[in-house]
């Protein structure tokens, strides 16, 4: 009978979120990032999530290892041309997004490659700077015990980790969590990374409001019942609706 592999324990820990705290979805999206960064997906195993910060604990089958570090030193030289590298950089998008950084180990204490995140500071970025605007997004997360709460905002696949005082976090959490999706006003702070893409690093929230759900149908029948509409008078709105969007010609 063959003996089995030996395996080496590695650690990627991330700083944004704790095991409770971190939503499922998007752990699910770190470790598809993480499997394809380490590569030999076959031979890497998840282990378990440890207390603290979010520790993503794997083990990897000993002949998988050379391969694994061959590609975090492809990284470390930054060698753009790398598949590695393209993960690297993904991975860091992600922790961008959720305002914290993360490093790999192998063990609980050899560190291997660390993922600034939040901290990098790319030649090719432009910005940062703070302008005024709306998010919309569906509140997710509120707590902290400092006057200013973070809010963590739920936005299709993404999420935005925000912040607003207290008494307004009080009034989201109360009214909102998980059920409202919210137009936010504040203001957010913004830069252009690498690939040309905005990225909002930080949005403070001052104000906001609830969303009404309205179907199209809703939309349609509320349109209708304006005084002196020409809507009111249509035969076919739905085809109206369809000419303005893509043109009266698009059908024929």
């Amino acid at each position: 009978m063959a003996k089995r592999s030996k395996l080496a324990e590695f650690r990627f820990k991330i700083d944004a979120y704790t095991p409770d705290t971190i939503p499922m979805a998007r752990l699910a999206k770190y470790l598809a990032a993480l499997a394809e960064f380490l590569g030999e997906e076959s031979m890497v195993h998840f282990v378990a999530l440890e207390k603290g910060s979010t520790s993503v604990v794997q083990k990897i089958q000993k002949e998988a290892i050379p391969k694994v570090e061959a590609r975090i030193t492809l990284v470390k030289r930054g060698d753009e041309s790398s598949d590695a590298m393209k993960t690297f950089r993904h991975l860091n998008h992600l922790l961008r997004e959720d305002n914290g950084a993360a490093c790999l180990f192998r063990g609980k204490k050899g560190k291997l490659l660390p993922f600034p995140g939040i901290n990098a500071v790319s030649p090719t970025d432009y910005g940062a700077f703070w302008q005024d605007g709306t998010l919309d997004g569906v509140p997710i997360r509120v707590g902290g015990k400092r006057l200013t709460v973070p809010i963590t905002i739920e936005q299709e696949e993404r999420v935005f980790v925000c912040l607003a005082k207290r008494a307004l976090a009080k009034r989201i959490a109360a009214e909102h969590l998980f059920t409202s999706t919210l137009r936010m006003f504040g203001r957010g702070r913004w830069y252009r990374d690498y690939k040309g893409s905005w990225i909002l690093e930080k949005f403070i929230i001052k104000d906001f409001i609830a969303l009404k759900r309205t179907s199209l149908s809703q939309v349609v029948e509320a349109l209708r019942a304006v005084e002196a509409s020409e809507w009111s008078t249509s035969d076919n709105p739905w085809k109206e609706l369809h000419d303005i969007r893509h043109g009266s010609n698009s059908g024929e």
